[in-house]
């Protein structure tokens, strides 16, 4: 009888001196299932530029989506019409099709570009000693608030709001907030936004950076999938130690033992 369950985690205890081997900067990038420490505290400067870097991933987007835009207009240069006027329209109609959906692309990206600008500023003239993470949740509500009752509001009210629930009830303790955000733009649409709670589903895996869904797999073929895992942890320099039995952990957390690593399994209640 199959079992379906979420590989989310089997926790393990790594001996110390497996890691003091490998220096922080030659490891490779974690693997599925690792939890690593992020740096809790961050000044205001590093933010900032951080931020600002991932704004320059949305202007490079954004100067993209113009170029396209550029060159379905040029195509249209080449509409004739001749004899057969309904292949003429279905040629003239899905230019316009493509235009429309490359004009939607820009309007996303230049509004999460106005975003960041917008949180850049936030960050920059008012986050002080307190936490980032509340600072960041009550001044995106304070956004969200201010655009709802506006004359003239941008309609990003929800955005914002969803943000700021997700930032107050997502994030792992140590999690690093900037690439959550960055996370986060990934997965929802700022005109369009997707709630926080299926932005759980998709972060299955963390390492306080990268985040990844998990996929389902039979129970008779769970421990083929861990050894597999195992050996990817091993190949980084990772789990020289012997490990012990897997252990199912529905409510498993990241362990905040530097010399641990978890890999979750969770089982859907119901099924045996």
């Amino acid at each position: 009888m199959k079992a379906w369950g979420l590989i989310a985690g089997i926790a393990m205890s790594v001996a110390s001196h497996a890691f003091a081997a490998t220096a922080p900067s030659s490891i490779q990038q974690p693997t599925i299932g690792v939890i690593t420490r992020t740096q809790q505290t961050q000044s205001k400067p590093d933010v900032i530029a951080r931020l600002k870097t991932i704004q320059g991933k949305q202007s490079a987007s954004l100067q993209s989506a113009e170029q396209s835009i550029r060159k379905v207009f040029e195509e249209t240069q080449g509409v004739r019409l001749g004899a057969d006027q309904v292949m003429s329209e279905r040629q003239i109609q899905g230019l316009y099709k493509r235009l429309n959906s490359a004009l939607s692309d820009k309007e996303e990206l230049q509004q999460r570009y106005d975003f960041l600008s917008q949180l850049i500023f936030q960050v920059d003239s008012k986050w002080g000693s307190e936490p980032l993470q509340e600072f960041l949740e009550h001044q995106l509500l304070e956004m969200a608030i201010t655009d709802a009752n506006a004359a003239n509001s941008t309609k990003l009210w929800r955005f914002y709001s969803y943000l700021s629930i997700a930032i107050r009830e997502i994030p792992e303790k140590r999690e690093d907030l900037i690439s959550f955000i960055d996370g986060y733009l990934e997965f929802s649409s700022i005109r369009e936004p997707k709630s926080p709670a299926l932005y759980i589903n998709s972060r299955n895996y963390t390492n306080g950076a990268i985040n990844q869904s998990a996929r389902t797999v039979d129970r008779d073929q769970l421990g083929a999938v861990v050894e597999k895992k195992m050996k990817e942890l091993e190949s980084i320099g990772i789990g020289a130690a012997p490990v012990p039995s897997p252990t199912v952990a529905p409510d498993a957390t990241p362990n905040e033992n530097a010399g641990t690593v978890e890999i979750r399994t969770r089982v859907p209640q119901g099924k045996k």
